[in-house]
Order: C-alpha cells, then structure tokens, then sequence
C-alpha cells in the first residue's frame, strides 16, 4: 500500500517541532476548522506556560507550507495538505485550518502504530 501523503508530510517534519505539533492536532474536516488562536490554545504552553500565540502558530503554518512546497515540487505529494476556509474572515479576522478527513484518518493512523 502507497503511503498516505500526509504522513510523508508528517515525516519529513522534524520530531519535536512546532510544525509537527501541528500536524497532530489538526482537525479533520471543514466542519472542525479553527482559528491560530483556538490551535494555539490546544498546542503545548509556551515557555511561559502561556498559550502559543496566534503568530507562532501561523509561523509553524509556514514551515508545514515550506515542507509542503518542497515535497510537491520533488513529486513526492500532489499538493497542499493545510487547508483555510476564509468564508468568516470578516467577521473572525482570520482563516480557519484544517485537514481533510481521509488525511486526518490517515495520520491518526499513523501516528496509533507509533511507539512512544
């Protein structure tokens, strides 16, 4: 069986990192998208033991983004696996993320056969 693409995403993204955090808490589906804020929250404190910001959490989008781009241009993926709905953009004044379910399907699957 091919590997998913997100879990090909998932390891290519450094253990460890914010950008993979991410990837884990992801919710799957349009319906379940959030805000930087509301993943921020759900995300490890900060050093502080204060919830991530809403620029950290766009900063660990970016890296995601980064890897995204890198593994579709070597023909690894077919293409972006962070997902925005910016349908309440004016009132929220921001995107919500998300991933598609099969893909959230996929790396929770992922991830269960993983030894901690």
């Amino acid at each position: 069986m091919t590997e998913p693409e997100v879990v090909r995403l998932y390891k290519q993204t450094k253990s460890g990192t914010r950008s993979r955090e991410l990837l884990e808490i992801l919710p799957g589906g349009r319906a379940k998208a959030m805000l930087p804020e509301e993943l921020g929250r759900v995300m490890k404190p900060n050093g502080s033991g204060n919830p991530l910001s809403k620029g950290s959490v766009r900063g660990a989008m970016r890296v995601v983004q980064r890897v995204t781009t890198k593994l579709t241009k070597r023909g690894s993926i077919g293409g972006n696996i962070l997902q925005v709905d910016f349908s309440g953009y004016g009132e929220e004044g921001a995107g919500r993320y998300f991933i598609d379910e099969p893909a959230r399907q996929a790396l929770d699957e992922h991830l269960s056969q993983q030894t901690p």
